[in-house]
């Protein structure tokens, strides 16, 4: 119920940014913002997976729960994405009709975070020790997960002008909340 809830927050955040602020009510916008909101739980979710148990059970989260429902979404979201792939949704991967290199980086930068996050899910299947090796393919995760959203937005946060009512990008949220979890998590909480 409470990753529902994540969900359902974020999805309300992207809902009223894009569908009301900027007003994106054509029918193809519905599943790209949808996606947009499913790609920004999913990657919480990772964040979210590296903090201590400690917290996580004060929420009563578990960190295998939170890791598998983060790579589940992740997994939709790709699929939605090859869906949704087109120069109207995503301008800056396009030259004109062709996908740019812009375009490759981002997708190899996505497709890299999720190939480090199967690591962990494997040890995960198998029943690892929470110290096994494998669980800290998912680190590299997180990191290559930030490096490819703050590459797909990181050009717009700084104009302030341009962000609906004043609404920050979905990138810089995101990369914002993770950068902060990272930190706080090795340095407050590396001895534990």
């Amino acid at each position: 119920m409470r990753l529902l809830l994540i969900f359902v927050l974020l999805y309300a955040y992207a809902a009223i940014r894009y569908h009301v602020a900027k007003e994106q009510v054509d029918f193809i916008h519905f599943p790209f913002v949808l996606n947009k909101a499913i790609a920004w739980t999913a990657g919480t979710l990772f964040v979210l997976s590296i903090l201590p148990d400690k917290i996580l059970q004060k929420f009563q989260l578990g960190r295998r729960v939170v890791g598998v429902w983060g790579y589940r979404l992740a997994v939709v979201h790709i699929l939605a994405s090859i869906i949704l792939l087109c120069p109207e949704l995503y301008p800056k991967f396009y030259t004109e009709t062709t996908l740019n290199s812009a375009g490759w980086r981002h997708i190899l930068f996505g497709a890299s975070s999720i190939a480090l996050f199967t690591v962990p899910l494997w040890a995960s299947w198998k029943n690892a020790p929470n110290d096994d090796y494998r669980y800290r393919f998912g680190r590299w995760g997180i990191l290559m997960n930030l490096v490819h959203v703050a590459s797909i937005g990181a050009s717009g946060w700084l104009k302030v002008d341009t962000w609906p009512w004043l609404m920050p990008p979905i990138t810089l949220l995101f990369v914002g909340f993770g950068v902060f979890v990272v930190i706080l998590r090795y340095t407050r909480y590396s001895k534990n």
